[in-house]
């Protein structure tokens, strides 16, 4: 629908940069946290490693931290739908140095990533 693409790229163009900064701060304020923490008490999974990672996680949370829950295997309750795909914003932020940032705390984050 040409209506819903047109108001989607406007949205992109003008409130990209400003979201793109929140997402950093965001972030940023993450990696403080765990960079005050050993290693042994926290993980970090992204929404597509609950797929190939769901077990590993559980038995982290069960066994090393002391929850008592029930294993469900994630891909029988995971709808694929419900998840989006992420959005090339590349060419909506004019600012490179933020884009740039960004890229290197996303790259920082998933090399964090079980």
């Amino acid at each position: 629908n040409f209506k819903k693409a047109h108001r989607r790229n406007k949205f992109f163009r003008q409130l990209t940069a400003y979201y793109l900064h929140i997402w950093i701060a965001y972030n940023e304020e993450i990696l403080k946290n765990i960079e005050t923490l050993p290693a042994t008490q926290y993980l970090v999974i992204d929404h597509l490693g609950l797929l190939s990672h769901d077990k590993q996680l559980f038995d982290t949370i069960v066994n090393d931290w002391g929850f008592n829950l029930q294993y469900h295997d994630f891909a029988q309750v995971y709808k694929p739908s419900l998840f989006n795909k992420a959005d090339d914003i590349d060419h909506f932020v004019k600012d490179e140095t933020l884009l740039q940032k960004a890229k290197m705390l996303e790259t920082k984050m998933k090399s964090l990533c079980i």
